[in-house]
């Protein structure tokens, strides 16, 4: 993402806040978009240099939340490393969303066409431990045990994937009440979408 995408966002969400960590190239940066009618009071937004992680700390009907964006590197290695150094420091301890393009699967069996029998990789496996270490609960997985939730397909469709993740703490994960995908039509990614209450 660039400064001339954000401008077009801006015209394209009036009366929403959004808050950009812009990458290098056209491919990296992420976003999050705050209604205006949302009464949030932002305490703190940091952003990691190379748009992959953006932490967006708010306070939101007398409570604390924070929200962060991620898009990992498509790199097993460059992914652990991203999970440990960049994503692991951006969680707290109060009422956590996690969110957006993971680059890896958590569940070989469910979250993957045809389904990958081998042993997860390492970044998967840090994904992983990171979710079992903060105890973050996957919103699709909640609401939808069984049903794949494809989020990413291969042009040819022949592969198909569950990238695109909403991770919770417990404290909040009784506040989203569904999730569902929905095609995007310029993008090999998914649409994820969830509301709270």
């Amino acid at each position: 993402s660039d400064d001339t995408e954000s401008q077009q966002w801006d015209k394209d969400f009036p009366q929403h806040k959004i808050f950009w960590s812009h990458g290098t190239t056209k491919q990296n940066g992420v976003a999050i978009i705050i209604a205006d009618d949302v009464q949030a009071q932002i305490k703190s937004v940091s952003k990691e240099r190379l748009g992959r992680c953006l932490s967006v700390s708010v306070t939101l009907y007398d409570r604390p939340f924070t929200f962060t964006s991620v898009y990992a590197p498509q790199s097993s290695l460059e992914r652990q490393t991203f999970f440990a150094n960049v994503v692991e420091p951006a969680l707290s301890n109060e009422c956590q969303f996690l969110m957006g393009d993971f680059n890896t699967i958590l569940d070989p069996q469910l979250d993957k066409s045809p389904p990958h029998c081998s042993t997860p990789d390492v970044a998967s496996r840090c994904l992983g431990s990171l979710v079992r270490r903060y105890r973050l609960r996957d919103i699709f997985r909640y609401h939808k045990p069984k049903e794949p939730g494809f989020t990413w397909r291969r042009p040819n469709g022949e592969q198909l994937s569950r990238l695109d993740l909403l991770l919770v703490t417990p404290d909040v994960l009784h506040d989203v009440c569904g999730i569902n995908v929905l095609p995007w039509h310029w993008s090999d990614h998914c649409l994820v979408c969830t509301e709270g209450t």
